[in-house]
């Protein structure tokens, strides 16, 4: 599987390299849950990647789970369109509860591919609009893919309140495998950054999933992004969740990298 999205990385992003432009603000869409409508310049190549940890208690005893490491590979190929890559390691350990026995899988989970689409660019408070389209392949750990193509679409908005202040909201549909069950499930978020200097921000965030016949699950989170180049940024994100469904917790960290600078 590494070697195959490789391959993809190589064949994709390397012609690119010939017609690179001036790179633009970075922007990226981790370690939030809403994701950014701004596609990347044209002509680069953008690797978002990190780790994230989460952890559920139920009556069957604890559940931890590790994406170690998490992989966004963004390819500019169009002033407003940009293809994706994305593939997650993903480790499951359940500790069960006394006289139960404890389980681990490890495998790959969310190999997906897609695109971005620029609708409207906005300005000040009228939002920017893009379509963000994905389709995660029935490919990686039996445990963790669907069983056969599961698509995705989001409606991705941002809005600038101010120089410092910017809102980011997605609205979104999936069919996505959640444990032995293969359903759809609506998606949203909301976050709000705060630019404290030119090489941090901060952000909060509330989002979640409806599965259908399921209940709903909301969590809250806050994190700062900084900036360390042009081109190259850490993160850092802690969440809780807000009902039983959602996990008791998760945190994670990151960075983002693009080609050229």
């Amino acid at each position: 599987m590494k070697k195959i999205l490789m391959l993809m990385v190589w064949l994709l992003g390397t012609p690119l390299f010939l017609f690179a432009q001036e790179s633009e603000e970075l922007n990226t869409d981790r370690p939030t849950r809403a994701q950014s409508p701004a596609v990347i310049p044209r002509g680069t190549l953008q690797i978002e990647t990190g780790f994230e940890f989460q952890k559920k208690h139920s009556e069957a005893g604890d559940q931890k789970e590790y994406l170690d490491p998490t992989t966004l590979i963004r390819i500019g190929i169009l002033k407003k369109m940009e293809l994706r890559l994305n593939a997650d390691l993903k480790k499951e350990r359940t500790e069960a509860l006394a006289g139960a026995e404890s389980k681990n899988k490890l495998g790959f989970n969310d190999v997906m591919v897609g695109a971005k689409v620029q609708l409207y660019e906005g300005k000040g408070a009228i939002p920017q609009v893009s379509f963000l389209g994905n389709v995660t392949l029935p490919v990686g750990d039996k445990e963790f893919r669907p069983p056969h193509a599961a698509p995705e679409g989001r409606l991705l908005f941002s809005s600038a309140l101010s120089d410092k202040v910017e809102l980011q909201y997605n609205l979104g549909y999936r069919k996505h495998r959640d444990h032995e069950e293969y359903r759809g499930e609506a998606l949203y978020a909301v976050t709000g950054d705060l630019k404290l200097t030119d090489k941090l921000t901060y952000f909060a965030e509330i989002a979640g999933q409806k599965p259908h016949l399921g209940k709903a699950e909301h969590l809250a989170d806050m994190g700062f992004l900084f900036k360390l180049l042009p081109n190259l940024q850490l993160d850092v994100i802690g969440a809780l969740g807000l009902n039983e469904e959602a996990p008791d917790y998760f945190a994670g960290g990151g960075i983002t990298w693009r080609i050229p600078r």
